[in-house]
């Protein structure tokens, strides 16, 4: 179990954190999410001790960070968002390098190197060059580096960032195969999808405040405004603008209604009133993003200083 109680840290008189208290099963994923700037990667690293909280404390498998830090760093793995590899090195050069760092004992050093491998499927590549393999490559070694003390608590900050989509569907194969081991997981990204298959448990961090934090279904259905979707024209907008404000989806565009049934049949009006024609009505449920959006008028998509 990991608690953090009413932790805050500020850079300078700018509060990045505010008052932060959460519980982490042991055993579970719990995905830390919001947009550049909503205060994970501070989080994440108060969490892993490379910052120190200004107030509050942590405590991880009923141990405090603050009074037996060397203790807990034994068994924790720390995934930042900036690889940090040796280019020049080969991948398994490169592992040997992380084993040592966290004092692998070298009677197991192979057989942990090998299972590193296997895991992030990489056991054809151990001699290659790191500055020859493709980004996502990269980041799936950046993964293993911290994998080779099997650590009992994974710490993973947005690990599929700058990648193509067939690169994160590698690493996202990669994480799925370290929660089934059993690991706990804390994970933080702003691809809502990843959260939605891969966590336990979702918090939403805004301007470093949790805005909300429970099962990613609970959340949806704790949240349950319906909405309707509509294939219409961007043209034929300004007749619907009684309605509501509206967001483009990928049929078309999404209003959102405390009463989906009344909205359809104002939709079936207006464009009966204006001739428009229409290939697809239907409601639909909002996503985690959609959610997100909701609760803090920001989208994931947006910046800030995190």
């Amino acid at each position: 179990m990991i608690t953090i109680d009413q932790v805050s840290k500020s850079y300078g008189k700018k509060q990045v954190i505010k008052n932060v208290s959460l519980s982490i099963p042991e055993g579970s994923c719990f995905g830390l999410v919001g947009p550049n700037g909503a205060g994970k990667s501070t989080l994440l690293k108060v969490i892993t001790m490379i910052l120190s909280a200004d107030h509050g404390e942590i405590t991880i498998a009923g141990e405090s960070t603050e009074r037996n830090s060397a203790k807990i760093k034994q068994q924790l793995g720390y995934v930042p968002q900036e690889i940090c590899l040796e280019e020049t090195l080969t991948v398994e050069d490169n592992l040997k390098f992380f084993s040592q760092v966290y004092n692998v004992p070298s009677s197991i050093q192979k057989e942990r190197i090998d299972h590193v491998l296997k895991t992030i499927q990489l056991e054809d590549r151990k001699k290659t060059i790191v500055k020859q393999l493709s980004g996502g490559m990269q980041r799936r070694l950046n993964i293993g580096c911290t994998l080779l003390h099997d650590p009992m608590l994974l710490i993973m900050d947005e690990p599929t960032v700058g990648v193509d989509p067939n690169s994160r569907n590698e690493i996202y194969n990669v994480v799925k195969t370290l929660i089934k081991s059993n690991k706990t997981v804390i994970y933080s990204s702003h691809y809502m999808e990843e959260i939605e298959k891969l966590c336990d448990l979702v918090c939403f961090l805004n301007h470093g405040e949790v805005i909300d934090m429970d099962s990613p279904q609970t959340i949806i259905q704790n949240n349950s405004t319906k909405a309707v979707e509509v294939s219409i024209n961007a043209n034929d907008l300004k007749h619907f603008q009684h309605l509501g404000e509206p967001k483009e989806s990928k049929n078309g565009y999404v209003f959102p209604s405390d009463d989906p049934l009344q909205l359809i049949h104002q939709l079936i009006e207006t464009m009966k009133e204006h001739r428009i024609d229409v290939h697809h009505l239907q409601m639909v449920t909002p996503s985690l993003e959609d959610i997100y959006l909701q609760k803090t008028g920001q989208s994931l998509s947006e910046e800030g200083q995190s």
